[in-house]
């Protein structure tokens, strides 16, 4: 017995624990000795870590006179009396091991939760309904006794760095770390006790330079009751693919149910997408995806559809360079498909003026309008630009009602404040596609797709497409990487207040050298996409073998010509060398007896004598008969 600080003490010789989760008992101490964990008629464990009856135990000895003792995944065999020894002395304490009740539980969140350095994360806190009205911070550190206050409900920090709120309707708070680093690694979630130890939760944050192991497009997403909704969750991890909603069950085959909302999971190239469908309000709420040892929390949010979803939706505020042209998209709801769309010049909507249509060519060089009813945008270009156009509405005619309409301002001068290279960019599946977005103003940089979502890190995901921000003096960059069909549309850069729009077209890499007319707002850009250069050798072997043969059958027929005319030659030249008779002929005149010859004719007469004469050649002497020919008057 001691009338000051005993020598060896515990908060409460009452310990409860439940199934398959952990407890931690505080052992404090005043005295010296060696420093022991024993259970009652079992073994003690004196090292740093070790096994009692199957039931894994970490000691952890602290600087302020206090050795903490973890029992972990606890089984009913985990029950029992246990005792702290500190040199000499023991204190007991009886541990229960049972089945959490379904309504009272600690503080729950995640556990393992991997992000990309720089960006941030929402984590989800759950707490008992009973503790609805206490304090709830977040606490810094890997020991849960060293750890320090990050963030508190009951205190308003200036802190950009974290920030906290909490939906007691629901029993959760939810706390965000931005701009993460790879020190920001331990945390825990935690409710404050007023007459007993704080309930304290912790997760581990895996904060890398890379691809995280997993993650998902955006962290909060919205539906509509009665239709569906998409969610990708990308991995780089292995291990079980799940689909889980807070302090419900999980999906862990094709399909599934979660309280009543039917699942779907879909594993494809490192992604599975969870389809929640015929969406009811009970199916809001924090889920989670799963791989392996990470998790990743989704917020959806469940309502009716707004009418307000349905009117025009355009940009807000537009700074184009004076004496240059811009085009604003409009989109619409698919139900207003057939209806007449029109621009209207005016900054009061009652007084404005009809500056274009769809159901008339107006004869104008400074507007023109095109709808795309497949994709449910219309788009209005208008051109020379002065400092007078600056007030205008994207509208809708309704038949039976007041026509829909969104307002636009454009700022027309020498630099703009907010600029792209080109407003009409093409890109080709599976390729990368950078565009330049230019300022001269000051506020929030992002980038973002018309009716989906923005990435304002440096790094993201829209609508499965992978995102990089980079921002280097007065200019961020845009690099969209691995494009898909998906990926086309409307985008736009954020700088501040203006936005400046952006149309996307990707399509295959053509393989020969086709001409692509995208069609914006009315203009058609032509451009030859020159196919790379690639010389086949078939083009060359094919008629030089041809060529070549030709010539060998030329040059065989030339040879048997040649070989026939020489045979010719010498049976000429032989012939030639054979027997010759010449003739001389004399002729004399004198008179016809005949009948048939008158009197008075001349008449010639010829004799032939046959002489012999010597002829020299080249080949034997031959001889010759000569005729000669005496003509005699």
């Amino acid at each position: 017995m001691t009338q000051g600080t005993p020598s060896l003490y515990v908060d409460n010789q009452e310990e409860t624990g439940f199934f398959n989760e952990k407890i931690t008992i505080n052992c404090y101490y005043t005295t010296s000795g060696e420093m022991k964990w024993c259970k009652m008629n079992s073994n003690c464990v004196t090292e740093r870590s070790g096994l009692i009856d199957g039931t894994r135990v970490n000691l952890n000895n602290r600087r302020d006179n206090r050795f903490t003792v973890t029992l972990s995944e606890l089984s009913p065999e985990s029950s029992g009396w246990y005792y702290c020894v500190k040199g000499d002395f023991q204190m007991p304490v009886h541990l229960s091991v049972t089945e959490r009740p379904a309504e009272i539980y600690k503080t729950k969140t995640v556990s393992e939760v991997s992000v990309k350095a720089g960006a941030s994360v929402t984590i989800p806190c759950f707490y008992s309904q009973q503790y609805r009205n206490h304090v709830k911070y977040l606490c810094e550190g890997s020991i849960w006794t060293y750890c320090s206050y990050a963030a508190k409900t009951n205190s308003q920090s200036d802190s950009e760095k974290y920030s906290i709120s909490d939906d007691k309707s629901q029993s959760v708070f939810t706390v965000t770390i931005k701009q993460l680093t790879e020190q920001n690694t331990h945390y825990w979630c935690a409710v404050e006790i007023d007459n007993g130890v704080d309930h304290g939760r912790y997760f581990h944050l895996s904060v890398t330079q890379s691809t995280p192991r997993l993650y998902v497009d955006n962290q909060t997403v919205s539906g509509f009751i009665g239709e569906n909704i998409t969610i990708n969750c990308y991995y780089t991890t292995s291990g079980e693919m799940k689909w889980c909603k807070m302090n419900s069950n999980c999906v862990t085959e094709r399909s599934g149910l979660i309280d009543g909302t039917r699942v779907n999971l879909n594993n494809s190239d490192n992604r599975f997408t969870v389809t929640l469908r015929e969406l009811s309000p009970e199916s809001s709420g924090w889920y989670y995806c799963v791989k392996g040892d990470f998790q990743m929390p989704v917020h959806l949010s469940v309502t009716e559809r707004p009418a307000e979803i349905y009117k025009t939706k355009t940009v807000s505020e537009v700074s184009v360079k004076a004496g240059a042209s811009v085009t604003i998209p409009c989109f619409y709801s698919q139900k207003h498909r057939n209806h007449v769309k029109y621009l209207c010049n005016g900054y009061l909507w009652n007084s404005c003026s009809y500056a274009v249509k769809t159901n008339s060519q107006l004869d104008t060089n400074k507007y023109s309008i095109s709808d795309d009813k497949h994709q449910s945008v219309f788009s209005v270009t208008i051109k020379q630009l002065t400092h007078q156009n600056t007030d205008y509405w994207c509208a809708v005619e309704i038949n039976s009602g007041a026509d829909d309409r969104h307002y636009f301002h454009l700022v027309a001068q020498d630099t703009p404040i907010l600029s792209v290279d080109n407003q009409a960019v093409s890109g080709f599946i599976g390729e990368n596609i950078t565009i330049n977005c230019y300022y001269t103003t000051s506020g929030e940089m992002k980038w973002c797709k018309m009716n989906s979502n923005c990435v304002t890190d440096r790094s993201g995901s829209v609508d499965g497409t992978k995102v990089n921000l980079n921002k280097s003096g007065n200019r961020f960059t845009v690099t969209l990487r691995e494009l898909r069909a998906e990926s086309s549309g409307w985008y736009y850069c954020v700088k501040g207040d203006f936005q400046m729009p952006v149309h996307l077209s990707v399509t295959e890499r053509p393989t020969t050298e086709p001409t692509i007319t995208p069609t914006i707002a009315g203009k058609t850009a032509t451009t030859r996409v020159k196919p790379k250069s690639r010389f086949d050798l078939k083009i060359l072997i094919i008629p030089s073998s041809l060529l070549i043969l030709i010539l060998i059958v030329a040059l065989v027929v030339w040879l048997v010509l040649k070989c026939k005319h020489g045979k010719a030659d010498s049976t000429t030249s032989k012939s030639s060398e054979e027997a010759v008779t010449y003739s001389d002929v004399a002729f004399k005149k004198r008179k016809a007896k005949a009948r048939s010859v008158e009197s008075g004719e001349d008449v010639t007469y010829s004799s032939v004598v046959t002489t012999k004469q010597k002829r020299q050649s080249k080949g034997e002497d031959t001889d010759v008969t000569y005729t000669t020919v005496f003509h005699h008057m």
